[in-house]
């Protein structure tokens, strides 16, 4: 088997460990700042009875969770970059999928599962201060319900972008990936332009849209049937499914690259 690829449970428990253990002190230290903020906040909004109370944690819980999540995720791998604590973090024995497996679970199932607790126990706090001391009842905070479940699955995708980049870049990496990201989706978006414009030639003028051409195409009732229903599991499969499996590949071979 490629030693690359070796997957030794309990070595991996052991690493697994090792890496809370180093990040633990940053998610206390910026957790503890942001309790303090919540609760600052709130207490705040509480004493001018603010009329955006009742949407406290839809604005605060999808901030928290993504910019936070960002901000870990692109910091997972600091220690690799390091000039001393970096060889030894590289030379650790495990294997270079051990080593992802480790990083990539800590900062997405676990952070997201230690980050959603602990805004329920914090919003659990606030509606009881809010309820003794001022009389006012916040609705309370679901942290699976529909609304908090698709910032969940959106931090998850980011997550995979913000990985790669955490590895692919030495220094300031979530400032790095995120301008990345936005010139390869201008990019891509020029390039399905062209391709749009090549093969529906007809239906624009110059690089516009001709509208009148446009309402004169009548789609087959199987094409729209194809557009409305299944395109949209299509698109859904390659944006949640494919897109961050691809991405945490490509941060293996990056991994990997960086221990050879």
């Amino acid at each position: 088997m490629n030693q690359f690829l070796i997957f030794n449970p309990k070595r991996f428990g052991q690493l697994l460990r090792r890496d809370l253990f180093f990040a633990s002190k940053r998610v206390l230290l910026i957790g503890a700042g942001i309790f303090t903020f919540l609760v600052l906040f709130a207490l705040g909004s509480f004493w001018h009875r603010d009329n955006d109370l009742m949407e406290f944690h839809q604005r605060f819980f999808p901030i928290i969770l993504l910019a936070g999540g960002i901000l870990f995720t692109s910091s997972i791998f600091r220690e690799a970059h390091q000039n001393q604590s970096g060889q030894i973090y590289l030379t650790l024995p495990a294997s270079t999928l051990e080593k992802l497996l480790s990083k990539l679970l800590l900062s997405s199932v676990i952070f997201c599962v230690v980050v959603t607790t602990a805004y329920w126990l914090t919003s659990l706090l606030i509606g009881a201060m809010g309820s003794l001391i001022f009389g006012i009842d916040l609705p309370s905070f679901v942290p699976y319900d529909y609304y908090n479940r698709r910032f969940i699955v959106l931090f998850l995708i980011l997550q995979s972008f913000f990985f790669l980049g955490a590895i692919s870049f030495r220094r300031y990496s979530w400032v790095k990936t995120g301008l990345t990201a936005f010139v390869t989706a201008i990019v891509m978006v020029l390039i399905f332009a062209l391709i749009a414009r090549l093969i529906f030639w007809d239906l624009f003028n110059g690089w516009a849209i001709s509208r009148y051409e446009v309402e004169k195409v009548v789609p087959s009732e199987g094409f729209d049937n194809f557009a409305r229903f299944q395109l949209r599991h299509i698109l859904n499969f390659l944006l949640y499914g494919v897109t961050p499996l691809l991405l945490w590949t490509v941060s293996f071979f990056k991994l990997k690259e960086k221990e050879i």
